[in-house]
C-alpha cells in the first residue's frame, strides 16, 4: 500500500504538470498569431470596452506553475480538477470558444437600460450555435458571425420594454469598426479597459484607459481619467498607515447627498465632509450583547469637515445603537470592552480610534489613496463558531487565503493639469506567485482543497 500511495503521490503532480505544460505549448507554438476578430466589434454606445488576453494569461500562468512555484498542493487540486473536466466536457468546450484569444467584455448605454456583452473569438460555430443559447437566460442573447460570437445580458429600467434583445446581438455583430485597443506594445498587459461616452451620453465615470500588467511577483496597473471638474484637496491631517488605509482628500458631493440622506432618517445632521483617512485592521467578534456579539473593528478614523461640527450633534447616531452595545461619553465610545477615543484635532477634524499617535500632518498629494495589507479585510477574530463557519464557506476562505498572500497593495490617484492619474500595484510575499495563487484562489472558489 504504501508503493502504492508513494506512487500515486508521484504520479498525480506529473500529470497535471504534462496537462500544463500542453497548454503552455499549444498558446505559444500554434497560436503564435492570435485570430482576434472580435476586438473590432465594439458598440459604437459602449460606455466602458474591456480587453482581456487569454492567450498571454494561460502561457504566464502555466510558466508560473511549471517554472517558478511548483507548487504540490496546487497541482494536486488542479488534478481533481481535471478529473472533473474529463468527466464532464466542460462549458468551454461545448460552446466552441477559443479561450485561448482575447476576450472583450462592454457596457453599453440602450434607450431604456444597460446592456452588459462578451465579445469572443470562436473555433467551432456549431457548437457555438447549438449549445449557448440553451445556456441563455432571461433577457440574454446570443449571435455568431464570421468566427465572432457574442453573448449579452440586457438590464431594463422599463418594465414594459419591448427590446427584442436577439435583434440588438444581431446588430451588435453586422457592424465592424475598428479595434479600439490598436496593438499591444507592452508584451506583459494581461487587461485593458477604455471609458468612453456614447452618442449623447456622458459616462459618469469620465473618458479615459486602465492598463493592467504583470511583473514577477507583482501586479501593476495605470491610467487616467479626464477630470470631470476641479477638485480640491482638504483636509490639514491624514493617519499613518497600519492595516490598510483608505484616504480621500476630495470627498465627492454626491456621497454627501447620501450621508445625509441615510442620516436625515435617524433625525441626525453633520456638516459636510471634506477628507477622510481610515486605518482597518481586521475585526474582533466578543460574546456578549443584545446580539449575541459585539462587534469590534480595529480601527481608527479622522475626518475633517467643511464647517466647524459638535461632537454631541455630529456622534448622536451612536446613540441609537445601545442594542450593539455602543456606549458613549464625551471623550470615548465603548463596545463591550473595546474603547475607542473621541479627539478633536481641531475645529474641524475629529478622530475617532484607539491610537491617536497615528496622526499626521497631509501632504495632500494625492485625491485618493488606498495602501497596507488586504489581508485585514478577511481578518476575524474571536466567536470562534463563527469565525468556523465563514472558513467554511469557500468565497471566504479563497479570499483571505488570496489576501493571506499579498505583501503589501497601493493604490495612488492624483490630478494633473487636464487629468486623474491612476497608479497602483499589488506585490506577493517573497515565496508566492502571481497567477499561482489565483489559480489557487480559483480552486478554492469550487471547493476543491
Amino acid at each position: 500500500m504504501q508503493k502504492k500511495s508513494l506512487f500515486f503521490r508521484i504520479f498525480i503532480p506529473l500529470t497535471t504538470l504534462l496537462v500544463v505544460w500542453v497548454l503552455f505549448y499549444i498558446s505559444s507554438v500554434f497560436l503564435t498569431e492570435n485570430q482576434n476578430k472580435n476586438l473590432s466589434y465594439f458598440p459604437t454606445n459602449s460606455l466602458i470596452k474591456i480587453r482581456i488576453d487569454g492567450k498571454k494569461i494561460v502561457e504566464k500562468t502555466a510558466g508560473s506553475l511549471l517554472f517558478d512555484s511548483k507548487d504540490d498542493k496546487v497541482l494536486t487540486q488542479l488534478d481533481t480538477l481535471l478529473g472533473r473536466m474529463f468527466k464532464d466536457t466542460t462549458q468551454a468546450k461545448r460552446m466552441g470558444i477559443n479561450f485561448l484569444s482575447d476576450i472583450g467584455i462592454f457596457t453599453a448605454k440602450q434607450k431604456d437600460g444597460i446592456l452588459i456583452g462578451f465579445l469572443v473569438n470562436v473555433n467551432n460555430d456549431k457548437l457555438f450555435n447549438a449549445n449557448v443559447s440553451k445556456l441563455a437566460g432571461q433577457n440574454q442573447a446570443s449571435y455568431y458571425h464570421d468566427g465572432v460570437g457574442t453573448i449579452i445580458q440586457y438590464i431594463s429600467t422599463n418594465l414594459n420594454s419591448k427590446t427584442n434583445i436577439s435583434s440588438v446581438a444581431q446588430n451588435i455583430l453586422n457592424k465592424k469598426g475598428v479595434n479600439p485597443f490598436g496593438n499591444n506594445e507592452n508584451k506583459d498587459v494581461v487587461m485593458e479597459i477604455i471609458s468612453t461616452n456614447a452618442p449623447n451620453f456622458k459616462n459618469p465615470l469620465g473618458t479615459g484607459k486602465l492598463a493592467v500588467w504583470i511583473e514577477d511577483q507583482k501586479i501593476k496597473m495605470e491610467g487616467n481619467l479626464d477630470k470631470p471638474f476641479t477638485y480640491s484637496s482638504d483636509g490639514s491631517y491624514t493617519l499613518q498607515t497600519r492595516g490598510l488605509n483608505v484616504s480621500i482628500n476630495a470627498v465627492d458631493p454626491s456621497w454627501n447627498r447620501i450621508i445625509a440622506s441615510i442620516l436625515e432618517k435617524r433625525s441626525v445632521k453633520i456638516p459636510e465632509i471634506k477628507s477622510l483617512s481610515l486605518n482597518y485592521q481586521g475585526v474582533n467578534l466578543e460574546e456578549g450583547g443584545d446580539q449575541g456579539f459585539y462587534i469590534q473593528p480595529k480601527m481608527d478614523l479622522l475626518l475633517n469637515f467643511k464647517d466647524n461640527y459638535n461632537v454631541d450633534s455630529t456622534l448622536s447616531a451612536l446613540d441609537k445603537l445601545n442594542g450593539w452595545g455602543v456606549k458613549r461619553t464625551e471623550k470615548q465610545i465603548n463596545v463591550g470592552s473595546q474603547v475607542y477615543k473621541i479627539k478633536s484635532i481641531d475645529s474641524k477634524t475629529l478622530f475617532l480610534g484607539t491610537n491617536a499617535q497615528l496622526i499626521k500632518k497631509s501632504s495632500k498629494t494625492a485625491l485618493y489613496k488606498l495602501e497596507g495589507d488586504l489581508g485585514a479585510l478577511t481578518d476575524i477574530k474571536g466567536a470562534g463558531f463563527i469565525i468556523s463557519f465563514l472558513e467554511m464557506m469557500p468565497p471566504y476562505a479563497a479570499t483571505k487565503t488570496l489576501f493571506g498572500s499579498i505583501e503589501n497593495s497601493s493604490i495612488v490617484v492624483t490630478q494633473s493639469k487636464n487629468t486623474l492619474d491612476f497608479k497602483g500595484s499589488i506585490l506577493f510575499k517573497k515565496d508566492k506567485h502571481v497567477l499561482t495563487e489565483f489559480v489557487r484562489f480559483g480552486l478554492l472558489l469550487k471547493g476543491i482543497q
